[in-house]
């Protein structure tokens, strides 16, 4: 009898473990508007016509209307490989937060010419890390962005939880 009460406390506990919401992920949508490029390298590989390869740094800000995420610095380091109908992109970044934390992540996707010198992106980010009160941060989502090799503009939108 012992046994099964031990067995059946343990079969109830493991279901109350399951059964417990985690931390519900939080919505959140945002804009990073370029600032300032910190360093960039153009290369034509000449393998084919209108291959381009970039590199880039980038300082931007982010809005939001998350007052957490509104206001902050951003730096990120893309890599951008462009043929003349379209290419790929990823990179890594951080956010430096007001309160002296910092987010990480990292995001991939492709992009197009959009006419003019202008580019239209598109991809998914997936947060990668933290510190301090985002130490623990998860979760990601998608983005758009509009822009030339100078400046661009990107919303985003997601899931966040820390």
């Amino acid at each position: 009898m012992k046994k099964l009460s031990v067995s059946l406390f343990f079969l109830i506990l493991m279901t109350l473990v399951f059964l417990v919401p985690d931390a519900a992920a939080e919505k959140i949508t945002g804009n990073n508007k370029s600032e300032r490029i910190i360093s960039q390298t153009i290369a034509t590989p000449g393998d084919k016509a209108g291959h381009v390869m970039i590199q880039t740094v980038t300082m931007s800000k982010t809005t939001s209307s998350n007052t957490e995420w509104n206001d902050v610095m951003m730096v990120d380091y893309q890599h951008l490989d462009q043929f003349e109908a379209g290419g790929n992109h990823m990179g890594y970044g951080y956010h430096k937060h007001k309160n002296g934390d910092t987010t990480y992540f990292k995001y991939s996707g492709t992009q197009k010419p959009a006419g003019e010198g202008a580019m239209s992106l598109e991809g998914k980010y997936e947060w990668t890390g933290g510190t301090g009160k985002f130490k623990n941060i998860k979760g990601g989502g998608a983005y758009t962005c509009k822009g030339t090799t100078t400046h661009n503009s990107c919303d985003w939108q997601g899931d966040v939880e820390y």
